[in-house]
């Protein structure tokens, strides 16, 4: 509202929004916090560091495997940061899940071509960025990435 005699903005008091954010990859209302922003949905799954030892981690829905990795404390190269250069971040998926990702794009497939210990579910994982599907997954990092 704009007073005419003095020419200064008086701002109207706000209006009240209530939103809810919808899960794109399933329907339904995603949790708030207590300032109520949308919370950032997290999934969990398994890390098989070089030297066979299990470990848990959670992680948000957008962030890349080997960002994730990183951030759970467990040592896996990466010399590129993520640009799909250097094949160091190489993992391997547990099949149920590998399938649950986009397929590589070129530049990954050129990469991986030069990685020891390739199997079929070979993937770079600064490439795979985590979904409500990658719960309950396991990434092995092999023993000569």
């Amino acid at each position: 509202m704009i007073s005419s005699a003095a020419s200064v903005f008086t701002p109207s008091p706000p209006s009240t929004i209530i939103s809810f954010a919808v899960n794109q990859h399933s329907p339904g209302v995603v949790g708030r916090r207590a300032n109520g922003t949308a919370a950032t949905p997290q999934v969990d799954f398994t890390v098989e560091d070089r030297w066979g030892k299990l470990h848990n981690v959670r992680a948000n829905v957008g962030t890349s495997v080997w960002e994730a990795v990183r951030n759970a404390g467990i040592e896996i190269e990466g010399a590129c940061e993520g640009s799909l250069a250097c094949g160091m971040c190489h993992v391997h998926i547990d099949k149920e899940h590998a399938k649950k990702f986009p397929p590589p794009v070129q530049q990954e497939k050129d990469t991986l071509m030069f990685a020891p210990n390739r199997s079929a579910t070979s993937r770079l994982s600064c490439a795979l960025l985590i979904n409500h599907d990658s719960s309950s997954m396991l990434v092995k990092i092999p023993n000569s990435s």
